[in-house]
């Protein structure tokens, strides 16, 4: 966060500084920059957000297909058991 702050800084100084010449204006600079900075402070946000969902619904599955394994091997042993007693 703190490195992409910094790059959107210094291209500001660089272009209000040394770019004067230039056609682009200044402020067409200032708000690119202050729309990169909130598309970045948005991405990180959603996406930790994003990650911390995708950790839970894999944790959940993880959980139900070990549940399951378990019943299933509890079924076979019963199966052979009975067919042991056959």
């Amino acid at each position: 966060m703190l490195a992409s702050w910094s790059v959107f800084l210094l291209t500001f100084i660089y272009y209000l500084f040394f770019r004067n010449d230039e056609l682009t204006s200044t402020l067409n600079i200032f708000l690119t920059i202050v729309v990169g900075f909130l598309g970045t402070m948005m991405g990180l946000f959603f996406s930790s957000d994003a990650l911390n969902n995708l950790r839970k619904k894999y944790d959940y599955r993880g959980d139900r297909l070990l549940t399951l394994k378990k019943s299933l091997k509890d079924i076979e042993e019963s199966l052979k058991k009975l067919e042991d007693n056959e």
